[in-house]
């Protein structure tokens, strides 16, 4: 079943595609295995996250084709007409599991600002000005749950997609001086907590990448340390100082959540935009 899923939505794509009047060679799509509503939740149809089913043969527009689609101002094919019904779905679906699944980030001591994609959460303490800037493009993975033998899998939880996106912390003093911290997530961070294990032991969430101290504007040429050859001491007073400042585990975890509802948000807007590309006239 999953299989003629998948085919129905190749034929799908290969209909809408519009090429120059010489033959043209369509590159392979990717698409994935759809999944049930019950099982899904904020999984999406990313075609590109999977490689389980391929086109290898090449898909050739011929020169009369492309003639007939020219007569009209604008492009209203039958592959259009059912991309649109599989948009009306989709859009109907995330809407309701947006609604789910939306949570209620504490971000209350932070000043939030969005432009598109970006994210900006700023917060002054003690005459210094702390900001923390984001991208949501390209920051979703499925969150998988590791099997355990005779547990049964929490469906609802096995392909959630959770918004994790590097990011950048700067720490602005009064006269003008940053410093400047560009981090990212641990792919292999367990937030459960092991007995016996003390406050300290317990793996961060994020981890620095590279440091820079400069003066504002921001220039290429500013030199920059890579936390893997930073001395060891050196690292964990740049962890302290990122803690005492508000970018805590705890910040982070929130973080998580605004940056998890936020990229739905801008999907489900993409969904809609799409959709009324393809109705324009």
């Amino acid at each position: 079943m999953a299989n003629v899923l998948r085919n129905q939505l190749v034929c799908v794509m290969r209909k809408i595609v519009h090429t120059s009047v010489k033959p043209t060679v369509i590159p392979v799509w990717k698409v994935s295995t759809p999944v049930s509503s019950a099982t899904r939740g904020l999984a999406r149809n990313y075609w590109y996250l999977t490689s389980t089913c391929k086109i290898t043969e090449p898909v050739v527009v011929s020169a009369s084709r492309i003639g007939n689609l020219n007569r009209c101002c604008s492009l209203h094919t039958d592959g259009d007409k059912e991309f649109l019904k599989f948009l009306d779905n989709e859009i109907d679906y995330e809407v309701k599991s947006n609604k789910e699944t939306k949570q209620t980030p504490k971000l209350k001591d932070w000043k939030l600002n969005t432009d598109g994609s970006d994210v900006k959460l700023t917060r002054t303490a003690g005459g210094e000005i702390v900001t923390v800037k984001f991208s949501v493009n390209d920051s979703v993975n499925p969150e998988e749950e590791e099997y355990e033998p005779g547990k049964e899998p929490k469906e609802e939880e096995s392909t959630r997609m959770i918004s994790k996106p590097a990011f950048t912390v700067e720490i602005q003093k009064a006269n003008g001086n940053i410093l400047r911290f560009m981090c990212t997530f641990i792919e292999d961070y367990d937030n459960e907590e092991v007995e016996g294990e003390s406050e300290k032991d317990i793996e961060d969430q994020f981890g620095i990448d590279e440091v820079c101290l400069y003066k504002a504007p921001l220039k290429d040429t500013i030199y920059t340390v890579n936390a893997a050859v930073m001395d060891g001491v050196m690292y964990d007073k740049l962890m302290d100082m990122l803690d005492e400042r508000g970018v805590t585990d705890e910040f982070i975890t929130e973080m998580t959540k605004f940056s998890t509802d936020y990229e739905h948000d801008r999907y489900i807007s993409f969904l809609k935009d799409l959709k009324g590309f393809l109705q324009e006239k």
